[in-house]
């Protein structure tokens, strides 16, 4: 329950923080340039990681799953709902089934990704659990161990980036309520046939450990677009006063 809570929490916060950071962000641009076009370039190579690795993530789920794809962009472009689109991969109509999958692939490789960074590269768990230990005496050393890490600023950039553009957009989520749709029938028909218990005991502890190790995840790529939020606010507020 505990992580549920945790879930319901963590995942409005960081889409909150993550929108107003790309608004930072474009705004500042402008305010540099005076250009909207340009603007949109820097900000779509400031977030160029991310956008790769989501594109790629929806061209390789489409290719496992058999789908047949067509054109792949990187190009950012303006949508006629306003709506920034960093880029794109066209795939052929398939069932739901695959098209959720395929929608669902950014978020889930993404996820992967700053998993590994966050705990191979930076050491995160490590240092988390040394503050859980003693966090009146860690709090220096646990810094100090963090910003030794190697090549930090890059690993700490490619979490940012990567988390920036995992959520999947309104057209990758297009089937999920369909799939909503079939888990909570499966879980009405396991009620009414008296499988409501079983099922809970088999899937109560994966569901606990995937749904803690998503909220770390998210936990870390709020604290991350948090870190990046602060100095791109004060940059744009002195651009702003020019």
């Amino acid at each position: 329950m505990i992580d549920l809570i945790g879930l319901v929490i963590l995942v409005p916060s960081f889409v909150l923080i993550e929108r107003r950071v790309h608004w930072e962000a474009q705004t500042l641009f402008y305010n540099l340039t005076h250009r909207l076009d340009v603007a949109l370039v820097i900000f779509s190579l400031f977030l160029l990681p991310g956008v790769i690795v989501h594109e790629l993530s929806h061209f390789l789920m489409a290719k496992l799953l058999g789908v047949s794809t067509g054109r792949f962009s990187l190009i950012p472009k303006t949508l006629p709902n306003g709506k920034l689109r960093l880029g794109y991969v066209e795939t052929v109509k398939v069932d739901f089934l695959r098209d959720s999958l395929i929608g669902f692939a950014p978020l889930l490789i993404g996820s992967i990704l700053i998993g590994v960074i966050g705990v191979s590269k930076l050491h995160l768990l490590d240092i988390l659990n040394s503050f859980i230990q003693d966090p009146l005496h860690q709090i220096k050393p646990s810094l100090l161990f963090l910003v030794h890490q190697p090549d930090i600023w890059l690993w700490f950039y490619l979490l940012f980036a990567i988390s920036s553009t995992m959520i999947p957009s309104a057209s990758d989520r297009r089937s999920w309520f369909l799939i909503l749709v079939f888990i909570l029938l499966i879980a009405l028909i396991a009620w009414l046939l008296g499988g409501a218990v079983w099922l809970v005991n088999i899937f109560r502890a994966p569901a606990n450990s995937l749904l803690r190790a998503f909220n770390l995840i998210i936990g870390l790529s709020l604290i991350a677009h948090i870190l990046v939020w602060l100095p791109l606010f004060g940059m744009r507020y002195l651009t702003k006063m020019k």
